[in-house]
Parts: structure tokens; sequence; C-alpha cells
């Protein structure tokens, strides 16, 4: 489970949780840096064949992030993973200027981080 809600840190000693705080507003965008400990976890346990739940408030920015982020690690690209988040949750809104940001700010660094664009690329 990774919980993106800022204001409620809620665990559980049953189900792994990790608490990744995020305010949903729309001129704090989530540093791709912060994404990337979460999506590594998150590669890990589905690698297991375990799955992954994200969530948030209402289900339509901030989860919508995260759950893109670990769909770019998978191979998907920013739009197709916006699109398959779409598809299973229609109240998702990646459409939001400071989501879509987000979105594709962690596209463009984590295929920097796999050494598939150079930086002077971005």
């Amino acid at each position: 489970v990774i919980n993106m809600r800022a204001d409620s840190k809620a665990t559980s000693n049953l189900i792994p949780t990790l608490w990744v705080p995020w305010l949903d507003i729309w001129y704090i965008r989530i540093s791709p840096r912060i994404l990337k400990n979460a999506v590594m976890q998150s590669r890990q346990v589905i690698a297991s064949k375990g799955k992954i739940y994200v969530y948030c408030k209402v289900g339509r920015h901030r989860s919508v992030v995260m759950a893109a982020a670990i769909l770019i690690a998978q191979g998907y690209s920013a739009d197709k993973a916006m699109q398959l988040i779409k598809s299973k949750r229609p109240i998702a809104d990646p459409e939001p200027n400071y989501i879509k940001k987000s979105i594709f700010n962690f596209e463009r660094w984590w295929l920097d981080y796999l050494g598939v664009i150079n930086r002077s690329d971005v």
C-alpha cells in the first residue's frame, strides 16, 4: 500500500505501507526523486508477483501521479500510463497542469536514470 496523503500517516501491522506525503496543491509538483523510492519498492513487490494499492484522499490526482510513475518504470510511456489509469479508474484526472507535469517530469527523469536519454536532451 502506498499512502499519498500528507495529512494521514495511516499504517497497518498486517499490510506493508509506504507513506509518501504530498499536498494536492496546484503549485506543488512532486519530485521524481521522491517518487523513485516508492517506484523501486513497487518494482520489487511486482517482481515477486505482489500487488500495489496506491491511494490519496479522492483518487484523482496524487495517486494518479504515483500509479503513472510505477507504470512508467514498468515500460509504459507517460501518455499510455495516463490512458490506462483513466480507463481503469474514470474519476482519475491526470489533466491538471501540475499533475501532468509531475508525470512527464518523472518519465524524463526515469529515462535519464536508466541512461536512455542524456540530461542535455531533456
